[in-house]
């Protein structure tokens, strides 16, 4: 799967999933990923593998949100998804976050799960922004997932790989 970026700086995945195309623009302090699922035949949900969290990261849903924090409570949200369909009606419960954390130790699962009986096509919405201070100035970061199902996160004196 090829990127493109276009005029704005956005990166553009087209078929990153079945009929999904997906969108990544990244502003200061934030990074949106754009899903646009073109039909019912689009996946109803999206697994987010986790991988390499630095010891002492906390996981957790607060309020539909996933929340990746240090024991000082900064780093970086995923806020509550919303999607809006071919109608334009932007619905925020036809989407959530599901977290199943391990029994065995095993870092969790994430998934972005999608409601049945939209009128397709549609467009998500799940954006990661930093909560609180991170402690050093950074700017320009960006999450996005990978083939493979994990999520890069880098940017400005910060690479960490989710």
């Amino acid at each position: 799967m090829a990127a493109q970026i276009d005029n704005n700086g956005r990166v553009i995945y087209r078929g990153a999933y079945p009929e999904t195309d997906s969108v990544h623009a990244v502003s200061p302090g934030r990074s949106e990923e754009f899903l646009f699922l073109q039909d019912e035949c689009a996946p109803r949900g999206f697994e987010y593998e986790l991988s390499e969290l630095s010891a002492g990261t906390r996981v957790e849903l607060v309020k539909g949100e996933v929340h990746f924090t240090n024991k000082a409570g900064q780093g970086v949200k995923i806020e509550a998804p919303w999607l809006i369909e071919a109608t334009g009606e932007q619905r925020a419960g036809a989407v959530r976050w599901e977290l199943e954390n391990s029994k065995s130790g095993a870092l969790p699962r994430l998934r972005l799960v999608v409601a049945k009986g939209l009128r397709y096509p549609v467009v998500i919405d799940p954006s990661w922004v930093t909560t609180g201070s991170m402690g050093a100035a950074r700017a320009n970061h960006t999450a996005t997932l990978l083939p493979s199902g994990k999520v890069l996160v880098a940017g400005d004196l910060m690479a960490a790989h989710f």
